[in-house]
C-alpha cells in the first residue's frame, strides 16, 4: 500500500493497516471482478442453454463466507437457468389468452383490415341507426333511448317526435326518431321544497300537481321506467325500506292517450271529441340530504301512491323491490279546476301545421289559450321552467318566447369544446342551454345546472356525433365514448411498435 503524504485526511486510516490486511483486500476486490465477469458470460450465453422445467429452490448459503469462485459461479448459473424458465412459462400463457391486450403485451401486431366498408360488414344491419357500429369488435353499442343486437327497439316510443334532420345532417347524423327528454323529473328544480315531508304534512294529505305540457301518460311512464333504471342491463338494486321523510311524490299532468306523443301533436284535437282527456301519473323519488346526491326516480310499481300517503310504519317505508305490484292506469283529473287553468283555461290543442310550415320543427305543441285568436307554439323546451313557475304562482302564457317557432340551435365544434370549462361566460351557457335543452330540459348528467355547465357528452363527441341522452351518436366510422375512434386511428396505432399502453385518470 502507498505511503499517504503528509497531511493527507487518510493518513491515521493506512497507517493502522498493515501489510497483511492490504494483500486480503486486493484479493477480495480480485474475487469480485472475476465474479462480475462470469456473470456476464453466463447471462450472454443463456439464451443458448436448455431450459429446465424445474428448478430446486435458491439457496444463499453458499454465498456466505467463506466461499470460493466455483460455488459462486454454480449459483448464478442456477439462477439464469430459473429466470430463463420463467420468462418461457409467461410466454406459453400469453399465446393462450385470445386478447388484443395479450397479443400487445406479447408484441405481436393485431392485424385489421384497413377498409372502413370491410369491417363495417361485422355489425348488425342498421345498426348506425341509433347506435355506434364498434368496427373493432362487431359489436353495436345503444344509448338510454334504444336497446336490442341492432339498437332497433325504442325504450321510449311513446316519447317520439318524428323531427327530421337538421339543417346539413343526413340520416347517418342522427337518429331516425328524436324523443321527448323528460329527464327534468330526476332533476332538483322539479322536487325544490318537497324534502322531509312528514306525515300530517299537506304536501302528503294533498300532493301536488305538476305540468309538463301536452305529453301523454305513456310516454311518462315509460321515461319514469328508464330514468329509474328499472329498463337497464343492471337495474338499480334498492334496500327493502326507507325513511319516511326521504321519499316524496308528485302528481305528474298527462294526456290519457294511446297515441305516441309527436303523432298527437301533429293531429290535434280535432280527431277527439270535447277536447284532451287528462289525467296523472304519480310520481315519486328518493331525496337523500341536499346536496349528497340528486334525486332517484322510483320505478312504477314499487311505492303506490296510497302507501305514500297513509304509510303504516311512522318512520320507515318498507317495500319488497323483487315484487313490484301491478300499476294501475292514469286517474283523470279535471284540469279546469287547477290553478293556473282556473284562470287562463285549458290549452286547445291544434295540429302543427296551422302554426306554420315549420310545424314548430316538431319540438314543440300548436295550441291557443282562452282569448287567443291565433294559434302558437308552446315549446317542450321550456316545459320545466314553466312548471317551476306554476308552483310558485307567477306563470302566465308567455306572447312571446326565447325561441318564437322551438327552431333548434345547433353549436359549431370548435377543439376548445372539449376541455373542462368550456361553457363558462353567459353567452357560452345561453347557447349550451339553447342546444342542449331542444327536446326538453336536459338534465339526465346532471340535475342540477352549474357553471361552468356539465358537458352534455363526452368530450361534446368531438364534432363527429350528435349528443343525446349523455349518449354520442356518431357518424359512420367512428365509435366510443366520445367518438374518438376510428379505423384510421387503429391503423395508424398499430403500425406502430406494439407496446403496452397505460391509461392513467
Amino acid at each position: 500500500c502507498p505511503q499517504p503524504k503528509q497531511g493527507d485526511a487518510l493518513r491515521r486510516w493506512a497507517m493502522k493497516l498493515s501489510a497483511a490486511r492490504c494483500a486480503w483486500l486486493a484479493v477480495i476486490v480480485a474475487v469480485i471482478v472475476a465474479a462480475w465477469v462470469l456473470l456476464r458470460k453466463i447471462t450472454a450465453d443463456v439464451s443458448a442453454q436448455p431450459v429446465r422445467t424445474s428448478a430446486p429452490p435458491l439457496s444463499l448459503s453458499r454465498l456466505t463466507p467463506p466461499f470460493s469462485a466455483v460455488a459462486l459461479s454454480s449459483e448464478l448459473h442456477q439462477r439464469a437457468e430459473n429466470l430463463s424458465a420463467l420468462l418461457n412459462f409467461s410466454a406459453q400463457i400469453l399465446s393462450t389468452v385470445p386478447s388484443s391486450s395479450a397479443r400487445l403485451l406479447a408484441r405481436e401486431p393485431v392485424a385489421l383490415p384497413p377498409d372502413a366498408r370491410e369491417l363495417h360488414s361485422a355489425c348488425p344491419a342498421q345498426c348506425t341507426r341509433n347506435g355506434n357500429c364498434n368496427l373493432l369488435t362487431g359489436e353495436c353499442m345503444c344509448g338510454i333511448t334504444h336497446r336490442g343486437p341492432a339498437c332497433t327497439t325504442p325504450t321510449i316510443p311513446k316519447c317520439r317526435l318524428f323531427a327530421p334532420p337538421l339543417d346539413g345532417a343526413t340520416a347517418d347524423d342522427q337518429s331516425d326518431d328524436d324523443v321527448i327528454n323528460l329527464s327534468g323529473i330526476a332533476s332538483e328544480m322539479f322536487w325544490a321544497d318537497m324534502r322531509d315531508v312528514r306525515i300530517g304534512d299537506r304536501r302528503r294529505t294533498h300532493p301536488r300537481t305538476r305540468w309538463m305540457g301536452v305529453v301523454t301518460c305513456e310516454c311518462l311512464r315509460q321515461s319514469v321506467n328508464v330514468f329509474s333504471l328499472a329498463e337497464a342491463p343492471e337495474p338499480a338494486r334498492w334496500p327493502s325500506m326507507i325513511g319516511i321523510t326521504e321519499v316524496a311524490m308528485q302528481r305528474v299532468l298527462c294526456v290519457r292517450s294511446s297515441l305516441p306523443t309527436g303523432e298527437l301533436w301533429e293531429k290535434g284535437t280535432i280527431h277527439t271529441l270535447g277536447g284532451l282527456d287528462w289525467g296523472y301519473l304519480p310520481v315519486l323519488a328518493w331525496l337523500k340530504p341536499f346536496p349528497a346526491h340528486a334525486p332517484m326516480l322510483l320505478p312504477d310499481g314499487l311505492v303506490t301512491e296510497e302507501m305514500w300517503m297513509t304509510p303504516l310504519h311512522p318512520h320507515l317505508l318498507r317495500f319488497s323491490a323483487s315484487e313490484r305490484r301491478a300499476v294501475p292506469p292514469p286517474k283523470a283529473i279535471a284540469l279546469g279546476e287547477l290553478w293556473p287553468f282556473t284562470e287562463v283555461g285549458a290549452p286547445d290543442l291544434r295540429p302543427l301545421r296551422e302554426c306554420g310550415a315549420h310545424q314548430c320543427h316538431h319540438a314543440g305543441w300548436c295550441a291557443t289559450w282562452r282569448g287567443e285568436r291565433r294559434p302558437r307554439c308552446q315549446c317542450v323546451s321550456e316545459w320545466l321552467s314553466e312548471s317551476h313557475a306554476m308552483q310558485r304562482r307567477s306563470w302566465r302564457p308567455a306572447a312571446k318566447s326565447s325561441r318564437p317557432h322551438c327552431q333548434p340551435h345547433p353549436r359549431p365544434w370548435q377543439p376548445r369544446l372539449y376541455e373542462p370549462d368550456s361553457v363558462h361566460s353567459a353567452a357560452e351557457v345561453s347557447a349550451f342551454d339553447l342546444e342542449r335543452d331542444h327536446f326538453g330540459a336536459d338534465r339526465w348528467r346532471c340535475s342540477q345546472p352549474v357553471v361552468p355547465r356539465v358537458k352534455g357528452c363526452p368530450n361534446e363527441c368531438l364534432g363527429r356525433g350528435v349528443c343525446s341522452f349523455g349518449f354520442c351518436h356518431c357518424r359512420v366510422g367512428f365509435w366510443g365514448l366520445d367518438c374518438g375512434m376510428s379505423v384510421q386511428r387503429l391503423n395508424r396505432t398499430l403500425g406502430e411498435t406494439a407496446r403496452p399502453r397505460i391509461y392513467v385518470y
